[in-house]
Formats: structure tokens, sequence, C-alpha cells
């Protein structure tokens, strides 16, 4: 009973941090482009890179595309490797 419990407050902690730091994001942006008569969206990279830093501390590894899987893909190997219709 006592590991889940600690678990369970391992695992809110992480999800208040890694709110709050799409908060802090999206404030900027929309501090940035606040004046744009646009509806806003968050940056492909930037929603990529945040969830790329939380990949180490809930315990997931993740690998680079080869070259080969690039060209096949027709993606970048740095990302975005969502369609531009994606909307986050």
């Amino acid at each position: 009973m006592q590991h889940s419990l600690y678990t369970l407050y391992i695992h809110s902690l992480f999800s208040i941090h890694f709110l709050y730091n799409l908060y802090i994001l999206y404030s900027i942006v929309y501090t940035i482009y606040s004046h744009s008569t646009h509806s806003l969206c968050m940056f492909q990279q930037l929603d990529e890179e945040v969830a790329r830093l939380h990949l180490d501390h809930i315990g997931a590894k993740l690998t680079q595309l080869s070259e080969v899987q690039c060209s096949y893909l027709g993606l970048p190997k740095e990302g975005p490797y969502k369609p531009d219709m994606y909307r986050y």
C-alpha cells in the first residue's frame, strides 16, 4: 500500500511539473503573439522539445531516426514529425 501511494505521489508531482512548464511556455508564446488576429497554436518544435525533456524522468529512452528512415518517411531528422494540420 505504501509503495503505491509513493508512486501516486511521484506521478502527481511529475504531472504538476509538466503542466507548469507548458503553462510557462504558452504564456511566453502568448505574450509574443498576443497582438496577432490569428488563433494561437503551440509550435510543433516547442511541444516536441518539452515532451523530449520529460522522457528521462519517466524512464523512457528515445532513439533518433536514421538517414534511411528519414528519407523513407520524408521527415527531417530533428522533427517535427506530425503533419502541419495537427493542432497542439
